[in-house]
């Protein structure tokens, strides 16, 4: 689902939210049109880290098991019929995973399918853990795990070398590739034999199938345009209980209002709504006869500022703050939001345990923040209404960029609000909205000012990947804002092998203090998620769980309103 208010950059952990239980359902011919704005980065599972990507992914690749969207405490198996956990006497977390068998990999162009077996699990491994692979997103999660070793065709081990607090969702939510395709060239020449090589990760950076999908999910990729469309067909062949759509189709519409009215016409199923959308959309005839339906829910995720920490204007904490104090948080959900957010003054979940609610929430006060400018030596010394101030030998003004992404309505009427408030502090701000590839080529280069992006929660979060000094010099990891604290450092890496849940709390409150104190980001809003779909559909359902929110498994058409019959 797309949304107007928040751009969500999926984190590594996507796959182990990507399917859920459902009845058994007949199937059908019929289409299930969606749209997305952005066209994807890389389809190949590893090294993709966006949510387009993403929402292709997660019908046509598996992990070994996913929490249930409908009760996240529940697992549900995929890839793996069953599993094991031990704890060894040396302080050791071991899994020991029975494959399901017979499960086989799409056949793709001219490659026939090929059974899915445990060594194509110690293959992905071997990827993962190579640092000439672009996957530090999902590699940051994997430091401590020791090794993964074949026991036979349908068995692997998963050796923890401590006993970290997510051993259990990594490893059941493990990325997994076909060996077959990944270790081929397009000529059909091996690629070196070892996978864990600087040449391997080379050529798999740039690999030939990068850019389509081999998975042994329900669908399998039938067309790929990525600025145009992409279409999944239904997997004949699936080991489990076929989906009752026979295609989805994919059509890629950059600008919401296009998207909006297209989805009106009856032309798209399903929409994410802005809230003027929704409030207007109640309004219409299609909504108050039933031909368009709505849904209301906690999407778990937060919209943010992040400072470039490697600017000079950036490096002071006061300066950070005041940027927080004239930002106008309260004004900017009423008016742009229509209410439907919650402001938020950390990483973690505002509903979850880790979130210290006890800290208070950041003022909007301009006076303060000009004090605050003030007190770091930003002054206007010249009268043109822009504060400049001494540094590394230069008068530098406060002057600086944020980025966006183009075509979202939403974000755009933010950023003005954001730059006139900034104006009146004594900042010069400039709104760049900018291609999704290019935004994202700029957040891996660090070569940004300011960004507005957001994140999506998981259901038990890390904080290493976005928060730990380790990531801040990784060219494509998720701490593009080069954020370093040494105590928080600390504090993540003892919560990464605390397993009792009281302290575990303790210590996302401590890190949570931390990080609020410093102002790397402006924390600023969770967005609810307003889900607008055909009243063709029948089962659907949303859930303020996990991502994505929703199990299109329990979805299906009311006899007679078939796209295709």
């Amino acid at each position: 689902m797309k949304s107007t208010l928040v751009i969500y950059v999926t984190l590594a952990l996507f796959l182990m939210t990507m399917h859920c239980s459902f009845a058994d359902a007949d199937i059908s011919n019929d289409e299930l049109h969606r749209s997305y704005s952005d066209p994807p980065d890389l389809l190949n599972p590893l090294i993709s880290n966006d949510t387009t990507s993403g929402s292709f992914l997660r019908h046509t690749t598996e992990v070994f098991a996913g929490r249930r969207v409908q009760n996240p405490d529940e697992w549900e198996p995929f890839l793996a019929e069953k599993w094991e956990k031990t704890e060894t006497d040396d302080g050791k977390l071991v899994f020991d995973i029975k494959l399901r068998e017979g499960v086989m990999w799409h056949g793709v162009k001219t490659i026939e399918p090929m059974e899915f077996t445990s060594k194509d699990v110690v293959f992905s491994y071997r990827v993962v853990m190579n640092r000439s692979v672009r996957c530090p997103h999902t590699r940051s999660y994997y430091t401590d795990l020791e090794s993964v070793r074949r026991r036979g065709k349908y068995q692997v081990r998963f050796t923890w070398s401590k006993k970290y607090f997510l051993a259990e969702d990594l490893t059941l939510g493990f990325p997994i590739i076909p060996e077959h395709i990944f270790s081929m060239k397009e000529d059909g020449s091996p690629m070196p034999a070892d996978a864990s090589s600087e040449e391997f990760g080379s050529l798999f950076n740039n690999h030939w199938f990068n850019n389509w999908i081999c998975g042994t999910g329900p669908y399998k990729l039938e067309t790929y345009e990525p600025n145009e469309r992409v279409v999944l067909v239904r997997n004949d062949d699936y080991w489990g209980t076929k989906p009752f759509y026979k295609k989805l189709l994919f059509q890629r519409i950059q600008e919401d209002t296009k998207s909006y009215l297209t989805f009106l016409k009856g032309e798209l199923d399903t929409e994410g709504l802005s809230p003027k959308q929704y409030e207007e959309l109640q309004e219409r005839d299609e909504f108050k006869s039933g031909e368009v339906k709505t849904a209301i829910f906690d999407y778990p995720s937060y919209l943010y500022l992040g400072w470039n920490l490697t600017k000079p204007i950036f490096r002071d904490k006061q300066t950070r703050w005041a940027f927080a104090h004239a930002t106008p948080r309260d004004k900017i959900i009423e008016t742009i939001g229509r209410g439907l957010a919650t402001k938020t003054d950390g990483p973690f979940n505002i509903h979850s345990d880790a979130y210290d609610k006890t800290l208070p929430a950041v003022s909007y006060d301009p006076n303060k923040a000009r004090a605050l400018l003030e007190e770091a030596g930003w002054r206007d010394t010249d009268g043109d209404g822009i504060r400049e101030k001494n540094m590394e030998g230069k008068r530098i003004p406060l002057e600086f960029s944020i980025i966006t992404v183009e075509g979202r309505e939403d974000t755009r009427k933010i950023s003005e609000v954001l730059r006139s408030e900034y104006g009146k502090i004594g900042a010069k701000v400039e709104i760049s909205p900018l291609p999704w590839g290019q935004f994202l080529n700029m957040l891996k280069e660090r070569s940004f000012d300011c960004c507005m992006l957001g994140w999506s929660l998981g259901w038990k979060q890390d904080p290493n990947q976005l928060w730990h000094s380790s990531q801040a010099d990784e060219p494509e990891s998720s701490n593009h804002i080069s954020y370093r604290n040494k105590e928080v450092d600390q504090l993540i890496e003892t919560l990464r092998y605390t397993l009792d849940e009281e302290k575990q709390i303790d210590l996302y409150h401590r890190i949570h203090r931390l990080i609020y104190e410093d102002q790397p980001y402006c924390f600023l809003w969770v967005s609810k998620a307003i889900a607008a779909y055909n009243g063709r559909l029948s089962g659907v359902k949303y859930y303020s769980t996990i991502r994505p929110g929703y199990d299109q498994r329990e979805w299906s058409t009311s006899p007679g309103m078939e796209r295709v019959k």
